[in-house]
């Protein structure tokens, strides 16, 4: 949804340049020679206690895959979507089988496959190519492995997302489907999705 995307990174951009700017002003005292070092020192680990909360907080954002905020319409109830789940830091090969398998073994799901720290950081790079300070600030390790997968309909997100959730830290997906939709999109007789073979 590149509405999305551009409304987050317009907002990022936005407090990004808004950090910067408080930074910048507050890094310049009216004299070196009027404020202590120990009043400097301050003023610059409170600068970068900021600049951590920012970064997290646009790590989340990013991490959320940017749902859409209360004003914009849910996705529509049959639109195709495509989500994650991230793993724990500290997953181990056994637990990553085991949220792969959950994964391969739902109904809803059409296609996933597995994005590593490093894909991870190549799709932020890229995403955030405009921020390039944050990108600095930003590591490998900061980012999570990950499945995504795609769904034919957006309305199955809660029920994977159910399924999911215990064997992974988030399942995230940009979309909040309408409860009160109708599901009569697809004929009463025919599978909600189709039953690829999975990867």
């Amino acid at each position: 949804m590149p509405e999305l995307d551009e409304l987050r990174d317009a907002r990022l951009r936005a407090a990004l340049g808004e950090l910067h700017d408080r930074a910048r002003s507050a890094l310049r005292p009216p004299g070196p020679d009027r404020i202590p070092a120990l009043a400097r020192r301050r003023r610059f680990a409170a600068v970068g206690a900021g600049s951590a909360l920012l970064l997290a907080l646009a790590g989340a954002f990013w991490l959320a895959g940017a749902a859409p905020a209360a004003h914009q319409p849910a996705a529509r109830v049959c639109t195709p979507v495509q989500a994650r789940a991230f793993l724990r830091p500290d997953a181990t090969p056994s637990q990553t089988e085991d949220l792969r398998a959950a994964i391969a073994a739902s109904p809803e799901i059409s296609d996933y496959g597995f994005e590593s720290r490093e894909e991870a950081y190549e799709r932020f790079k890229r995403q955030f190519v405009d921020a390039p300070e944050l990108v600095a600030a930003t590591q490998v390790d900061d980012l999570p492995s990950n499945f995504w997968f795609d769904l034919p309909c957006a309305a199955d997100f809660p029920a994977v997302q159910a399924r999911l959730k215990p064997l992974a830290s988030d399942v995230t997906c940009p979309c909040v489907p309408d409860p009160e939709a109708d599901r009569s999109v697809q004929p009463a007789d025919s599978p909600s999705t189709s039953q690829s073979p999975r990867r």
